[in-house]
Formats: C-alpha cells, structure tokens, sequence
C-alpha cells in the first residue's frame, strides 16, 4: 500500500508535469501567433498605404492638375478627365489615405516593441467610427464604373 501510494503520486507528479509543459508550449506557440498576427497586420497595412499613396499621385494628382491647367489657361486643350467625372471615378481616396496613413502611424509605434502585452485591439475602437469613411467610397463605386 505504502507502494501503491509512492506510485500514485509519481504519476499525479508526471502528469502534472506533462500538463505544465503542454501548457507552456500552447502559451509560446500563442504568443508566436500573436507577434505573427501583428507583423501581418502591420505589413498589410503598409502596402495598402503605399497602394493608396501610388495611384493618388500616379492618376489623381496629374488628373487633378491636368483639369486645373485646362481649366484655368487660355489654351484650347481639353482635359484628360473633367473634374466631375475625376472626383466621381476616385471619390474620396485621399480622406482614405489620409485616415490610414494615420492609423498606420499608430499602429506602427505601438507594434515598434510588441511583446505579450501588447495590445492592439484599443486602436480599433479608437478608429473604428473613422472606418465609415469607407462607406462613401464604396457607395460611389457605382457612379465611377
């Protein structure tokens, strides 16, 4: 009997430590993912900020000034796109830059140091109502096609 209890708490010890460890490697692997999960989140953001900054100077802003120099010169030139029709096809695209280039600032400073701690979730709730700014963009995706 004195036996039988030695086993038994041999075994209670075993797995208790078994548990412990597959514990700690699901906490570790959780925290790989969280770091993972945040790394992507801060990397597709950034190409989407980037995205947005390409077409608005590569198409919007030499549309915009193209209309503006037709519009204002003497010249009889035509321009490429009329106004109304430019603002139509890009809508508010650069509020949405504006808006993410924001938020990816933030975003980016706190992911500088991210650790377990880290939270993320707050600077959604912050910016959450600013996402609206997407509604009009895509309500208008019917006037620009």
């Amino acid at each position: 009997s004195y036996e039988v209890a030695r086993v038994v708490r041999i075994q209670a010890l075993v797995r208790r430590f078994l548990c412990y460890t597959a514990y700690k490697r699901r906490r570790e692997n959780r925290e790989k993912h969280r770091v993972n999960v945040a790394r992507e989140l801060l990397e597709t953001e950034r190409q989407y900020v980037r995205s947005l900054e390409s077409a608005i100077q590569s198409y919007y802003d030499r549309l915009i000034f193209n209309c503006k120099v037709c519009s204002s010169s003497a010249s009889a030139d035509k321009p490429i796109l009329e106004l109304d029709k430019l603002q139509a096809m890009f809508g508010n695209l650069p509020e949405i830059r504006n808006f993410n280039t924001n938020f990816l600032q933030e975003l980016t400073a706190r992911c500088e140091h991210f650790d377990n701690n880290t939270k993320l979730g707050d600077l959604f709730l912050k910016w959450g109502p600013f996402f609206k700014i997407y509604i009009t963009y895509c309500n208008n995706h019917e006037r620009a096609t």
